[in-house]
């Protein structure tokens, strides 16, 4: 009888052993998604900051050669008159 007690505690460790070790794995993929999660919404955001940043440099440079243009324009009008 005693005997048959402690198979039936070492049996009930190993399986609560084995839940735990579930839960830690599940508890870890949790932990992954979260992370994998994270790393997408930082790369969305550097891409987002590049692409405005770009775009603004784009910008001042259009706006840089079309004033580049309009002096060259007054330039030539004062030398014509």
């Amino acid at each position: 009888m005693a005997r048959h007690g402690i198979v039936m505690t070492t049996n009930a460790s190993i399986i609560s052993s084995s839940v735990s070790i579930s839960n830690f794995i599940i508890i870890i993929i949790i932990i992954i998604i979260i992370i994998i999660i994270i790393i997408i919404i930082i790369i969305i955001i550097i891409i987002t900051i590049t692409i405005t940043i770009t775009i603004i440099i784009i910008i001042i440079i259009i706006i840089i050669i079309i004033i580049i243009i309009i002096i060259n324009i007054i330039i030539m009008i004062i030398n014509v008159i």
